[in-house]
């Protein structure tokens, strides 16, 4: 895993009311895909899955 100044990937929270999208750059942050909705659950359900997402991918930002 890289740091922000180096690179790496940034994962994208777009917060709404009721869903939260996300999205996630290549391992180059060149390009990004829409990955899922996230709907209900409560913070911390969305929190541990952000976690889980961070981890997994290698995020080395985050984006709101």
């Amino acid at each position: 895993m890289t740091d922000a100044t180096g690179g790496g990937r940034v994962l994208a929270i777009d917060p709404g009311t009721k869903r939260w999208g996300l999205a996630m750059s290549d391992p180059l942050g060149a390009t990004a895909q829409g990955l899922e909705t996230f709907q209900a659950g409560g913070p911390r359900a969305f929190l541990d899955h952000v976690g889980d997402l961070i981890a997994r991918h290698g995020v080395a930002t985050v984006v709101i």
